[in-house]
C-alpha cells in the first residue's frame, strides 16, 4: 500500500488508459486547488484528494522507489525513471505547474550520473567521495559562498566585532565537520 493504493493499482497507474497514448491527467486535478488554477472550484475535496493519492502512488511507483541511493548508478536510475514517467504524460501535463522544467533537469542530471560512472570506470583506482546528504551539499555550497563573500565561519559569539562574520550554531559546525 502506498497512500492508501494497493500495489495492483499502482502497476495499472502507469498503464495509459481509455486507449490513450499518454497517462491520465491527474495533475490537472490535483492542482485544481490553487485558486490561480484555471480549473479552481470544478472538482469536489473528494476528488482532488483521490487524484493527489493517486498522482503520489503513481511518482512512487514510477520512480519514487529509486531515491535514496545516492550513488552515481542510483542517481542515473532515479533520473532515467523519471524522463521516462515524463515522456508518458501528455504535453500540457509535462508543462502544468507540477512538471513544468523538470524533465529538463532530470535530463542534465542523468547525463552528469553517466559522466560519473564513466569516470569511475576509467579510473576505477581513484578514491570517490563519500555520498552525502542534500542537507550536507547544501551546507557545503553556503559555506563556500560565504568564504568567496569573505564571511568568516565558525567565530566564537564573544569574539563578534566585525559585521563580515557570522557564527554557526553548534550543531550546523558538528554537520559541517562530518561533511
Amino acid at each position: 500500500m502506498v497512500n492508501g493504493i494497493n500495489t495492483a493499482q499502482l502497476t495499472s497507474a502507469l498503464a495509459p488508459s481509455n486507449g490513450s497514448r499518454y497517462l491520465e491527467n491527474l495533475s490537472e486535478i490535483s492542482d485544481s486547488c490553487d485558486p490561480h488554477n484555471k480549473n479552481f472550484g470544478k472538482y469536489t475535496d473528494k476528488q482532488i484528494a483521490d487524484a493527489t493519492n493517486k498522482l503520489n502512488a503513481r511518482e512512487y511507483a514510477a520512480f519514487g522507489h529509486f531515491a535514496g541511493d545516492a550513488t552515481p548508478q542510483g542517481i542515473a536510475k532515479l533520473a532515467e525513471a523519471y524522463v521516462n514517467y515524463m515522456n508518458q504524460m501528455s504535453p500540457e501535463e509535462q508543462n502544468g505547474a507540477r512538471y513544468k522544467g523538470t524533465k529538463e533537469g532530470a535530463i542534465a542530471l542523468l547525463a552528469g550520473a553517466k559522466a560519473m560512472i564513466a569516470d569511475e570506470k576509467a579510473n576505477p583506482g581513484k578514491k570517490t567521495e563519500k555520498a552525502k546528504t542534500l542537507v550536507e551539499m547544501m551546507l557545503d555550497e553556503m559555506l563556500k559562498n560565504l568564504k568567496k563573500n569573505g564571511i568568516n565561519v565558525g567565530a566564537s559569539t564573544n569574539a563578534v566585532n566585525n559585521t563580515n562574520q557570522v557564527t554557526l550554531s553548534a550543531e550546523a559546525l558538528k554537520l559541517s565537520a562530518q561533511a
